[in-house]
This record gives structure tokens, sequence and C-alpha cells, in this order.
């Protein structure tokens, strides 16, 4: 007999995939394993471990393994007879998992067996999320620019404001020390105290924006007597009466004290039936008023009234004085004239008293020696003493 040649069996072995687990976890699958063809992980989630078999009893030890995460892996992971795998931490995405076997002659089994994984991404990198924060931050771009260009643009408008108002303020400087240097020079002339006085009221009303300016004195009995007054509106100057009375209850017994009148609001002083101690509230709504000091008296003060309701400044009541001053100054002026025109009355008057002391001592003087010869001519010559 010839021995049966036996030859190797050129059975290629199926390749079935055992297990699925997650942390060492059964997954809660709807089927059977053998019947899923895809599975689906959510991150955090985002990995899994795998088991599989070749159905293969002849020489099972021997069988080889191979398996590959396609869209993950570049090559087939080479697991030689381990039946296991795991991936871990897998990017967002679809991939398809391939497991191949060979027998225990190395016959593989190209086919193999697969399944698609999915992975759903946590929630900032999806792709509707990802555009969504593309647009919130493009419109925080957009949002931030026009911010930015907003603020800049009200930055500037507050510059050129700041700037028109140093303007004005440097300006209105200017002219305030023009009309001193105006007063001054009309100080320094030989006008009139009424004339220097009206001037001054002028030159206050039309560089300080008030409606009307006075200068007033307090008498005797602590009363306002105007002595000055110019209104930007003429026909408003017979008020003059109610203004008077309204300086003299408002304004006087405060200035006895040195001490400025500001009163932005005159409203707030009201005290009915539409008048405001004989002034009425809608002519004139805010008051500023300075004393008049000359040579250290009170002399009255200068006020200036405004028919709109508004702030003063130090600055605005350092300006008022100055005007102030000028009229303090132009009055110590009249009064040291009318000292020195009776300073020369006295001194005219005085002189000629000198001037008749003189002549009448020399007349006496010659009546006395003519009376002193009459006698020794007599007795000389009675006939010529008698004519």
């Amino acid at each position: 007999f010839y021995p049966l040649e036996i030859q190797d069996d050129p059975y290629i072995p199926p390749i079935v995939l055992t297990e699925i687990t997650q942390g060492g976890e059964h997954l809660p699958l709807e089927d059977t394993l053998e019947n899923i063809s895809d599975i689906t992980f959510q991150w955090p989630n985002n990995f899994f471990e795998f088991e599989y078999a070749a159905i293969s009893y002849i020489r099972p030890e021997k069988n080889q393994y191979a398996y590959m995460l396609e869209g993950y892996d570049s090559d087939w992971v080479m697991a030689g007879t381990r039946r296991s795998g795991r991936y871990t931490n897998l990017p967002g995405g679809d991939y398809t998992l391939h497991i191949k076997g060979s027998n225990h002659d190395g016959v593989w089994n190209e086919s193999g067996t697969k399944i698609r994984v999915r992975i759903l991404p946590p929630l900032w990198e999806r792709t509707w999320f990802q555009i969504g924060m593309a647009l919130l931050v493009f419109s925080g771009v957009v949002a931030g620019y026009r911010l930015r260009v907003n603020q800049i643009h009200n930055r500037n408008i507050e510059l050129e404001q700041m700037v028109k108002q140093r303007t004005h303020e440097v300006e209105r400087r200017r002219l305030v020390g023009e009309g001193l240097r105006e007063i001054m020079i009309l100080l320094n002339s030989n006008r009139s105290l009424s004339e220097s006085l009206d001037f001054i009221v002028s030159r206050a009303t039309h560089l300080t924006s008030a409606d009307r300016a006075i200068i007033y004195r307090s008498n005797s009995e602590n009363q306002a007597e105007i002595i000055a007054s110019y209104n930007r509106n003429p026909t408003s100057e017979n008020d003059s009466t109610a203004v008077q009375e309204s300086l003299t209850s408002i304004v006087t017994p405060h200035i006895q004290f040195a001490q400025p009148v500001v009163l932005p609001s005159l409203s707030q002083r009201h005290t009915g039936a539409g008048q405001l101690h004989g002034m009425e509230v809608s002519q004139y709504n805010a008051l500023l008023c300075v004393p008049i000091n000359v040579s250290g008296d009170i002399f009255g003060g200068l006020a200036l009234f405004y028919i709109n309701e508004r702030s003063f400044s130090n600055e605005d009541t350092e300006q008022c004085m100055l005007f102030a001053d000028q009229a303090a100054l132009a009055i110590g002026n009249a009064h040291l004239r009318e000292r020195v025109q009776q300073m020369a009355v006295i001194g005219e008057r005085n002189r000629l008293a000198r001037d008749l002391h003189d002549a009448v001592t020399q007349t006496l003087f010659s009546a006395s020696l003519i009376a002193e010869a009459l006698p020794s001519l007599y007795e000389t010559d009675p006939i010529d003493g008698r004519e």
C-alpha cells in the first residue's frame, strides 16, 4: 500500500466581532452584535474596546489577527495572536473598523469583517456651533469696531467742544481785559461820575452776558438807590422801582457783610401771587451781586440780572468783582475830585481873606499915621491945619 498524502486544510476562517465594551462595561445594544453594522459614541465617551475571533478549530492558537480604524489609522495594526484592541480619545467623525485574520498556515481572510463607528464630537467641535461662534465673534468684532469708532467720534466731538469752550473762554477773557482797559482809560479822563458808571454797567452787561446791570448805593436807612443802570431791553426800564425794592429786600442785608449774593434761581424765593419782593419772577430768574467797597466802607453793590436761570462759577463772581472794583475806583476818584474842589475853594477863600486882611490893616495903619501927624501940623500952622 502506498500511504495517502494528507494536504493542509485550505479553509480560510471567517472573522467575527465578539464583543464591544466601553470602560469594561457592555454597551446597551438594541440588537445582537452580529446584526449591528454601525455604532455611535458621544463625547466624552469617545473610546471603546473590542474583541474578535477567527472561526477556525485547526490549531486556533496559530491564528493571526490585524485591525485598522479607517479614518484614524494610517496602516494595519498587527495584533498577532491577540484577539482584542482598543481606541481612546477619538476625534469626532465617521470611521470604519476593519478586522482580518489568518488560519494556522498564514492564509489571510482579506475581506474580514467591518463595522462603522461614529464619534459625535463635543458641542464646540460641531460645524453649526463653530459657524455660530464664528458669526458671533465676527459680530462682536464688528460691534467692537463700531463701538470704538463711535467712542473716537464722541471723543473728537468732546475735544472739539472743549476747544470751542476754551476758545470762547479765551475770547471772553480777552474782551473782559479790553473792557477793563477801556474803563481805565475812561477813569483817567475828565468824565463825570455818572458817565463813568453808565459806561461800566454797559460793559459789564455785554461782557458777562447779563440782561441788566445796576450799580446802587445804600443810604442811611439801608435802602438801595439806583445810580446807574443798563438794560438790553430798554422797554422794561419802567420796572426800576420794583428792582430797587427787590435789591433792598434781597441783596442789601447780605452786601453789608461784604459777601457776594449768588441766586441761580430766583423762582425758589417765590413769595406768592407771581411777585418776588416787588419783582416779577417771569422777568428775571437769576441774580449775581457783589459789594462795592470804597475806602474800606461798603458803598453799595453791582447787580447782574438774568432772564433765564443759570449757574454761576467762581470765575463769574470774580469777573463781576473786577467791574465792581472799577466802579469803586470811579466813585473814589469822584470823591477825591470833590475834595480837591472843596480844598481849592477853601484855599481861594483863605487867599481872599488874607488879601482883605492885609488891605484893612494897611488902611488902618495909614489912618493911624495921619491921626498922629494932624496935631503937630495944627500947632505949627493953625490955618493950614484948618484947611
